[in-house]
């Protein structure tokens, strides 16, 4: 794949940047550190992330629990996203000057209500 020019900026804009996408993909690489059990070999699979070509992202290894889910960044506009298991977005959140907490607590909210929804679903919609 031959590299994209995302656009021009300042080179004294850089630092800045680079450290607010560091600090994205932190809170986002917890979730599946938080929520993805170990694996018995040591490695760490579970906290591993994929480049998607499609949406030009970083995304997660499966979430596993009652509503599975993948967990995902785009870092030319820093989004941050979830999707189900059919790769559809379910939510999605610009986290471009935004405080960690808050992106923190909107995560926390978008899992939270994937699996009150998926709780309150009738049974043959499972």
């Amino acid at each position: 794949m031959p590299w994209q020019l995302l656009g021009s900026f300042a080179p004294d804009e850089l630092p800045h940047t680079r450290e607010q996408l560091h600090c994205v993909i932190q809170v986002v690489a917890s979730v599946p550190r938080l929520l993805v059990p170990n694996p018995k070999d040591g490695s760490y699979t579970h906290s591993a992330f994929t480049w998607d070509r499609q949406r030009h992202a970083i995304v997660s290894a499966e979430v596993p629990s009652d509503v599975r889910f993948h967990v995902g960044i785009r870092p030319a506009d820093a989004t941050v996203f979830l999707l189900d298991t059919s790769g559809n977005e379910i939510a999605t959140q610009s986290a471009d000057g935004m405080a960690i907490e808050t992106l923190f607590r909107w995560l926390t909210r978008q899992i939270v209500e994937s699996h009150r929804l998926r709780a309150a679903a009738p049974a043959h919609g499972r």
